[in-house]
């Protein structure tokens, strides 16, 4: 990568270069902040679990199209500075569900001094994403959808750049208890914030999910279980995640996940989180872990659900 900078601007300049292309190794990362806490803590997919609206990132087939409206907000903390926060609403329509979402992602400051020892300091990444989508109910257990997203990048405060992004995905209950889903992420334009331009992360994405048997006298005595299957076109690489959670209490859930690279097993994670309701608000969080290079990365979202008025 050439780089934009003149030593007599800030100095190093090659240093100052190398850190921001280290820094944009992993372009739209915002995408990532976007994903459901509860779908972090199940080994971070969640593509085949449908009936919630914050989880129409991993499947915009996923909201429930029964007239439901609600709000979420979600944050997350990242290695050392990185931050990332996520706003998300949906209103149902008959058997047609929209929803809106707007996020945003910074990386940890940088600090460079000019040929005068002056110092100046700037976020070395930072990315906005804004989406908006549709699901469309075609039977009683099918849906469809789709997200069209706005990617934003600012590279060193001064390099901008954009995307369009689209997701497709498909969503049905073939049987009872068993929920499945398939994607198609991410596809779209790619960004340029200095001379090079980078692909955004496409992937391709199917799952499926047993449902917990049903209760009416307490917490359903069998957990959830999902799996998914993920291939990153960028990386060439399939990737595969698996999921458990178990509700303890009527309004206390724990959830325990794992993920990794099927082709190098050392590229390997596990999650874990829990989930609260009360009344028409529901509180998650989740913990994901990925080695000591990236370490633990946190999660939480609390969210509030509505039926339609009449």
């Amino acid at each position: 990568m050439k780089c934009p900078f003149r030593a007599s601007r800030l100095l190093p300049s090659l240093f100052l270069c190398l850190v921001l292309e280290l820094a944009y190794a992993q372009p739209g990362i915002v995408l990532e902040t976007a994903r459901s806490p509860r779908a972090q803590a199940l080994g971070g997919n969640a593509t085949a679990l449908g009936g919630e609206p914050d989880l129409s990132w991993g499947n915009p087939a996923a909201p429930a199209t029964d007239g439901a409206r609600s709000l979420s907000v979600q944050g997350e903390v990242r290695f050392q500075e990185d931050r990332g926060w996520y706003a998300h609403g949906s209103i149902g329509v008959s058997k047609t569900a929209f929803f809106l979402g707007v996020s945003g992602f910074s990386t940890g400051s940088i600090t460079t001094f000019a040929a005068d020892g002056t110092p100046r300091t700037f976020v070395g990444q930072a990315e906005y994403l804004v989406s908006l989508g549709v699901t469309q109910a075609i039977l009683q257990t099918l849906r469809v959808g789709a997200t069209v997203k706005y990617l934003r990048s600012e590279l060193a405060e001064q390099f901008t750049s954009s995307a369009g992004l689209l997701d497709i995905g498909i969503h049905g209950e073939p049987f009872p208890m068993v929920q499945v889903g398939a994607v198609l992420a991410n596809v779209g334009t790619s960004v340029r914030p200095l001379h090079d331009e980078i692909d955004m992360p496409m992937e391709a994405r199917i799952g499926v999910a047993i449902l917990p048997l049903s209760s009416d006298t307490g917490p359903s005595p069998s957990p959830l279980v999902l799996a998914d299957v993920v291939y990153l076109q960028g990386d060439r690489a399939w990737m595969g995640d698996i999921g458990v959670e178990y509700p303890v209490h009527p309004r206390l859930a724990v959830r325990f996940g794992a993920f990794h690279d099927l082709h190098r097993i050392s590229n390997a994670g596990v999650t874990a989180g829990l989930g609260i309701s009360y009344a028409r608000f529901d509180f998650a969080y989740a913990a994901r872990y990925w080695g000591q290079s990236v370490g633990w990365m946190h999660g939480i979202a609390l969210t509030f659900s509505g039926k339609r008025s009449s």
